[in-house]
């Protein structure tokens, strides 16, 4: 898991400081060809050339499976057409898990995204792949007459998945931005972990199938989230 995520990290950070060269360069050329572009009104398409860099809050309020998660984004705007971003997010509930007992459950995502614009000011199209990282506490109704060694009460997923969607960013000249992210699904394609010492236990074959069944469930189920939003700032 630790890996995936460096391996993610890396990357966004390689393109983050070679756009730092980048928009060094850009910004005095725009000033000599728009002598003009301070009387001009400023539109989040001129200020992505102009503030590049973002960093900011998020939160996914309605989302599978996990329905509030707050995280961290950072961004770097190559053009006005393409926006290249980090995030995390995280959250967790205690829940059942169609109709298993689960006594809790935590979430984490870590995303490498892309954001194309197009000729558009706000709108934009998304995608990038995502780590989907999980754990979850495995409840009393098998756990109870269960031995092993190790935490049998804990299970833990990794999973690897392609994210599409669409949604809009507002940026202003003070620095600040909004945006909001009308729909975003995550598509697992690659399972990488789904393990626990719960499976090494005194349990019965039936109660490990059926925590079997609510790993599988939880790492290639597709995350759908709604009216994500999130706040920030430019520079």
């Amino acid at each position: 898991m630790k890996r995936g995520r460096f391996f993610l990290f890396s990357m966004f950070f390689s393109l983050l400081l070679s756009g730092s060269a980048w928009a060094s360069d850009e910004q005095p050329q725009l000033a000599t060809e728009h002598p003009d572009i301070e009387v001009l009104p400023f539109t989040s398409r001129d200020l992505r050339v102009l503030q590049p860099f973002n960093v900011g809050l998020q939160l996914s309020t309605l989302s599978l499976l996990v329905p509030f998660k707050p995280g961290f984004t950072a961004s770097w705007s190559k053009s006005p057409e393409w926006t290249f971003e980090a995030s995390l997010l995280s959250g967790s509930l205690s829940a059942g898990v169609a109709g298993y007992d689960v006594a809790s459950y935590k979430e984490t995502s870590y995303q490498l995204l892309a954001r194309y614009y197009g000729d558009n000011k706000n709108f934009n199209w998304v995608f990038g792949f995502s780590q989907e990282g999980g754990r979850f506490l495995i409840g009393n109704k098998y756990v109870s007459y269960a031995t092993g060694v190790g935490r049998i009460d804990l299970a833990e997923l990794q999973s690897w998945a392609v994210v599409v969607g669409f949604g809009q960013r507002w940026q202003w000249k003070n620095g600040m931005t909004l945006g909001i992210e009308w729909a975003q699904i995550s598509v697992p394609f690659k399972v990488d972990k789904t393990d626990s010492d719960f499976f090494a236990s005194t349990a019965t074959n039936e109660d490990k199938g059926r925590v079997r069944d609510i790993l599988n469930i939880l790492a290639r189920v597709p995350r759908l989230s709604l009216a994500q939003l999130s706040v920030g700032y430019s520079f």
